[in-house]
């Protein structure tokens, strides 16, 4: 969020100090430039994935993780995603309950959040995680937009209800 802080001001030195620090996020988790990208709706943030590029080739990845089950998953990242959330795509309480008061964010619902969630949900297809996915990639963006719908005085209720939330989310 820093990262995209600096470079929504436009100026050319906070966009590179923006990028030093995409690029720092995309060294621990390589899907930061992209969605940095989504959330600025620039593509001037995917420059950053030169890191992770580079990270790939300078070293070598290992034969083996030495347990089977990560193995199968790297080796078949598609099926062993299919397998693991196989009768749970339309499961409310995993796929959509665990956004809180942020669903609120859906009644102003325009066609740039559509996509930022249809990419969120997209990466399911290759991972075996849920929850923490979907929400990393559109949790700010819907964030965002249900606090610009919530009125002010209803404000700190929507806190108490979205830290007390009826559903904890099974942490997968």
């Amino acid at each position: 969020m820093l990262g995209v802080s600096l470079m929504v001001t436009g100026q050319p030195v906070w966009m590179v100090l923006g990028l030093i620090v995409i690029g720092c996020a995309s060294s621990v988790r390589e899907t930061a430039p992209i969605c940095a990208a989504l959330w600025l709706w620039s593509p001037w943030p995917l420059i950053a994935l030169i890191v992770p590029a580079i990270i790939a080739l300078a070293r070598r990845p290992a034969e083996s993780t030495g347990i089977a089950e990560w193995d199968r998953i790297t080796d078949h990242p598609f099926r062993t995603a299919l397998e693991y959330h196989a009768g749970r795509w339309r499961d409310a309480r995993l796929m959509i309950l665990p956004w809180g008061v942020c669903l609120v964010g859906l009644y102003a619902l325009d066609w740039r959040l559509a996509i930022i969630l249809g990419i969120a949900y997209a990466q399911l297809l290759i991972a075996t995680d849920s929850v923490r996915l979907y929400q990393h990639i559109a949790g700010p963006a819907l964030a965002f937009a249900a606090a610009s719908l919530i009125p002010d005085p209803w404000v700190p209720l929507a806190l108490v209800g979205h830290l007390f939330w009826i559903w904890k989310p099974e942490r997968i």
